[in-house]
């Protein structure tokens, strides 16, 4: 049986610097919510809190053969079932708990490269692997 494997990243919007590039004093965090995914075009709601919160995202990683092109198809290695990824919105100030799961399906091993994550390595000192089996 193969392992599941798990990446949890906490980082503060401090750091990920998703919509304005400006970083404000550190907000205190207060409760938590399980992030709203979506899918392309779609994007989750507007956040209508104000104030900081821990904001909690499940993602899986399913290694799919699809449709690429007529006659073709490809394996491709999806992040939420869909090609592309998943929308996720934070709010500026927002810890973010990341948990990617790579489905026990998987040939290989995958992991998220997080464009909006900042600091030595791409963010990479955030990012702590977690096996749990």
């Amino acid at each position: 049986m193969k392992k599941t494997s798990w990446i949890t990243s906490t980082v503060t919007l401090a750091t990920l610097l998703l919509v304005t590039g400006t970083v404000f004093a550190a907000e205190t965090v207060k409760g938590q919510e399980n992030a709203i995914l979506t899918d392309a075009p779609d994007v989750p709601p507007p956040i209508t809190r104000t104030y900081a919160t821990k904001m909690i995202v499940n993602l899986e990683v399913v290694e799919k053969k699809m449709r690429m092109a007529d006659g073709v198809e490809y394996v491709f290695w999806t992040y939420g079932g869909k090609v592309p990824g998943k929308f996720i919105r934070i709010r500026e100030g927002d810890e973010v708990e990341f948990h990617l799961n790579n489905h026990p399906s998987s040939k290989v091993p995958h992991n998220i490269d997080l464009h909006a994550v900042t600091g030595q390595g791409g963010g990479d000192p955030t990012c702590f692997f977690h096996d749990f089996s």
